[in-house]
């Protein structure tokens, strides 16, 4: 998963995690869904508009993919178990300024995406 975030970042010209667009100082809270090893997390939490004051979180339907919990602790990142098909716990809803979602694209059909999309548009708190 490093080599293929290191190959699309490095393909599309990113400097950074995230677009210039996204001003992260208005951020307060992220999700990376799908995060499997967090690669793309990680890049974003050294920032330093990121370092303080912004919730970063992971979810995967597999967490054996997370790092150690050293890791995960040291960046500040709170993970849990989710399969982005299906609802998210009702706590989670409206709770993110910021959603970050990537290559499921082999693993998602049609209908998975539809529903992935809606769960993921109820994440967010433009939502509310």
């Amino acid at each position: 998963m490093e080599k293929q975030y290191v190959y699309m970042r490095s393909g599309f010209g990113w400097t950074t995690a995230v677009p210039e667009s996204i001003d992260l100082t208005r951020v307060s809270s992220v999700l990376d869904i799908a995060a499997g090893t967090c690669v793309w997390l990680l890049d974003l939490a050294a920032l330093p508009e990121v370092q303080t004051n912004v919730e970063l979180v992971a979810c995967d339907i597999d967490p054996r993919l997370f790092p150690s919990e050293a890791v995960l602790a040291q960046a500040g990142i709170t993970t849990f178990q989710q399969d982005v098909t299906k609802p998210f716990d009702s706590r989670w809803l409206g709770h993110f300024d910021l959603v970050h979602i990537s290559l499921l694209n082999p693993v998602l059909t049609r209908e998975g995406w539809k529903k992935a999309l809606d769960n993921v548009y109820r994440l967010l708190s433009a939502y509310l």
